[in-house]
């Protein structure tokens, strides 16, 4: 009993020292880092339709302790949320600095919206660890979430060296999307050339598609080693070696235009750079499988 009355006696004294003493807005701080840049932080904290994607499964999105969470505004280089908790509205101020060009560091302060005063001071005092723990959740299920690349851009990129050194080429131009028969009809060709000179095919196809003039420019090069000089329709180059992206792909051609603008805005969020242009790397002879599903690309980019 006496055990008893000690407790109630230090709970009493500290609900008294903390209505007294506990400031009217205390401020609960928190920091993550994100590896991602901090525009791409802020389209997924402030699109509240996105959170489904990232937000923690144990609990619904757009909920926090069972209350809804709602963004009230959101510009770079901070996001303002707000929420409540046992009947005291909370502002969320979402603090985003650019530690490198891709990775951001996230600043969240807690703060009551307005002073509180006597039992709210000791509700939010005793409960102020669980406010934190249950934002923590939230905010690195969204660091997890954009930090993941093929969340991100739908594919994973590995950064290596070139080390094609000789290609054989040829060009073509379409009035349409080349067709696989097309590409496969370019490949051959310089297989042909190839295995004529008794020379071998060091790695897969290349392939670059772009539109000039209204006109679909096709260019194929296979790796090779060293070769004399070609006949006319068959050119040599001369790989510089340096740094590469390489990233896996799987599906048709409109998966593959749709993952080169991903790529792209890739080297956008990474600072990063390109001397040459990129190309579809083809493990799949595309002309051979027509369940364009099954295709498999490595995608190249070139990098300074």
């Amino acid at each position: 009993m006496k055990r008893i009355v000690q407790i109630l006696i230090v709970v009493i004294i500290t609900a008294a020292v903390v209505a007294i003493v506990y400031p009217q807005q205390p401020k609960l701080a928190l920091s993550f880092q994100v590896n991602t840049t901090s525009a791409t932080t802020l389209e997924y904290l402030a699109n509240q339709h996105l959170w489904n994607q990232w937000w923690p499964k144990q609990t619904p999105a757009n909920r926090f302790l069972n209350q809804p969470l709602q963004v009230q505004a959101a510009h770079l280089p901070m996001a303002v949320l707000q929420t409540t908790f046992k009947n005291t509205p909370l502002q969320w101020q979402v603090q985003l600095f650019n530690k490198w060009v891709d990775t951001t560091i996230l600043q969240l302060f807690i703060t009551p919206q307005k002073p509180i005063w006597g039992w709210e001071k000791i509700q939010f005092y005793w409960y102020n660890k669980t406010i934190q723990l249950e934002a923590a959740k939230i905010f690195t299920a969204l660091a997890s979430y954009i930090g993941n690349e093929q969340n991100m851009y739908g594919f994973t990129v590995q950064m290596g060296k070139m080390t094609d050194t000789v290609l054989v080429s040829n060009t073509r131009f379409y009035n349409e999307w080349p067709t696989a028969q097309n590409i496969g009809e370019q490949v051959t060709t310089l297989r042909n050339y190839l295995s004529s000179i008794g020379a071998k095919e060091s790695n897969y196809p290349m392939l670059n598609v772009v539109k000039v003039d209204g006109k679909y420019k096709c260019k194929i090069a296979l790796p090779t080693d060293t070769v004399p000089i070609p006949p006319t329709g068959i050119e040599i180059k001369n790989m510089v070696l340096g740094g590469t992206l390489r990233a896996t792909v799987k599906g048709g051609n409109y998966t593959l235009q749709n993952a080169m603008k991903k790529y792209n805005q890739y080297l956008v969020d990474k600072g990063l750079t390109s001397p040459a242009i990129p190309y579809e790397s083809m493990v799949t002879d595309r002309w051979k499988e027509p369940d364009t599903s099954k295709w498999i690309t490595i995608l190249y980019y070139p990098i300074m």
